[in-house]
């Protein structure tokens, strides 16, 4: 059997969060309007609209949004946290695939 062995710890979820602040990155402070990829307890995955702005290794910080949804709960909420940058994939010319671990436990905030 060939292939990649896989290297993440946790398992990954198919979600797409509102990421409504990630501060920290690049030459840029903030960016708005982004989304979630997908998500784990030990980190996330997300685009972001600029090829040089997120060096590997990077801190930063992020608000997610979670709509109120059946199962888990009635009103809308946020989740802040932190992270670092562990690696960056350029999608085209003006995105790029940014991949972060969380470095701190997550706040919920419902």
């Amino acid at each position: 059997m060939t292939g990649k062995k896989e290297r993440r710890r946790d398992r990954r979820a198919s979600v797409r969060l509102g990421i409504s602040a990630v501060r920290g990155v690049g030459t840029r402070s903030t960016y708005n309007d982004l989304w979630t990829t997908n998500i784990s307890a030990g980190g996330m995955y997300f685009h972001i609209p600029d090829r040089g702005g997120c060096p590997e290794e990077s801190s930063l910080s992020f608000e997610l949004t979670v709509p109120p949804g059946s199962g888990y709960s009635a009103v809308a909420g946020k989740i802040t946290g932190s992270g670092r940058v562990v690696r960056t994939h350029a999608l085209d010319n003006q995105t790029v695939g940014v991949a972060i671990q969380f470095t701190q436990p997550l706040a919920l905030d419902f």
